[in-house]
């Protein structure tokens, strides 16, 4: 359960104590929730509340959750060096360069 939530929020949980995964990953949700929050307060009165909250929550999962942008079956596990879990019509490769991820030809 820890690594797929590691998945979901960008983390590199590898060599770490359970309570240690356990905290960057509730570390990582209460950014994840504050940034969804704070950029719902901040965005402009919309007619469509679910639609704004989406909206909200989208921007924040940029920036802490990339995970939860992903196919369900993409956000499965690793595919390194593979196109297996693009979506159709796009192909590419990508690369670990510290903690970053570099992406090629999509």
């Amino acid at each position: 359960m820890a690594s797929a939530a590691g998945r979901t929020f960008g983390l590199e949980l590898e060599g770490l104590s359970n309570e240690d995964r356990e905290f960057e990953i509730a570390k990582r949700y209460v950014s994840f929730a504050g940034d969804a929050i704070k950029n719902l307060a901040l965005a402009p009165a919309s007619p469509d509340a679910r639609k704004a909250a989406n909206a909200a929550a989208v921007t924040a999962a940029k920036l802490f959750a990339p995970g939860l942008l992903l196919p369900p079956q993409a956000a499965m596990g690793p595919q390194a060096d593979s196109a297996a879990s693009l979506p159709a019509g796009h192909s590419g490769r990508w690369v670990r360069r510290g903690n970053s991820i570099i992406l090629y030809g999509i």
